[in-house]
C-alpha cells in the first residue's frame, strides 16, 4: 500500500531514497511494523517539485515567467515498513507503488515542459506575482496528484495487494510501459471526477 504526498519542499537524504537509485531493497523499509496492522507492508512515496522563474518589475506591477520545473520521486524510508522481508512477491508489489509514482512524475514533467513558457503571472508587487505563480503551479499539479492517488488505489484493489499473481504481472507490465513511454494513456479510473483534465 502507498500514501501519496505532493508539493514543494526538500527531504533530508537520510529520510528518503530517490527513484533513480534503483529497485527497492528490504533495507529501505526502516519503520517498525505497527501492531495490529492487517497490511503486510507499507510504502510511502512522495512526488515533489521545485521551480525557477524569471521576474520583471515596473512602477506599479510585476510579472513572473516560469523557466524551469524539476520533479523528484522519493520513497520515505523511515515511514515505510515490511513485515515479510523474505517475501520477494510482496517486495515486487511495493516496487509497483514506487513505479506508479514515477510514471505520473514523467507525465507531469512532459506536460510542464510543453507548457513552460506560457505559465505567467502578474501582481502589484513581486511578492504578489510570485504568490500567484505558486498557486498556478499548485492548480496545474492538482490533476496529477489526484490521478496518482486513484492509480495507487486501483493498483491495490485489482492486484489484491499483490496476492492476485496474474493481475500483478499485468500491472507491472503496464506501469513499465508507462514509464518508458509517457505518451501512453493511463488506465481508466472509474471514480475519477469528470472535471479532472485527461492528462
Amino acid at each position: 500500500m502507498a500514501i501519496l504526498l505532493g508539493g514543494m519542499g526538500a527531504l533530508h537524504a537520510e529520510d528518503s531514497r530517490d527513484y533513480e537509485a534503483g529497485p527497492l531493497q528490504i533495507s529501505d523499509f526502516r519503520a517498525k511494523v505497527p501492531e495490529g496492522k492487517s497490511n503486510q507492508a507499507f510504502t510511502l512515496t512522495t512526488l515533489r517539485y521545485s521551480y525557477r522563474y524569471r521576474s520583471r518589475t515596473r512602477d506599479r506591477s510585476a510579472s513572473v515567467v516560469l523557466t524551469k520545473l524539476d520533479f523528484k520521486n522519493k520513497m520515505l524510508r523511515d515511514q515505510s515498513w515490511n513485515g515479510r522481508p523474505q517475501d520477494t512477491a510482496l517486495l515486487a508489489h511495493e516496487q509497483g507503488h514506487f513505479d506508479i509514482t514515477e510514471a505520473v512524475r514523467k507525465r507531469a514533467e512532459q506536460y510542464f515542459q510543453a507548457k513552460l513558457s506560457s505559465l505567467r503571472t502578474t501582481g502589484r508587487t513581486l511578492d504578489d506575482a510570485v504568490a500567484a505563480m505558486e498557486e498556478l503551479v499548485r492548480k496545474e499539479m492538482a490533476p496529477y496528484f489526484l490521478r496518482l492517488e486513484l492509480l495507487q488505489k486501483k493498483y491495490d484493489l485489482e492486484t489484491n495487494h499483490g496476492l492476485a499473481t496474474e493481475r500483478q504481472q499485468q500491472w507491472s507490465k503496464l506501469v513499465s510501459e508507462l514509464i518508458e513511454n509517457p505518451q501512453l494513456p493511463f488506465p481508466p479510473l472509474g471514480d475519477e471526477p469528470a472535471a479532472a483534465p485527461p492528462r
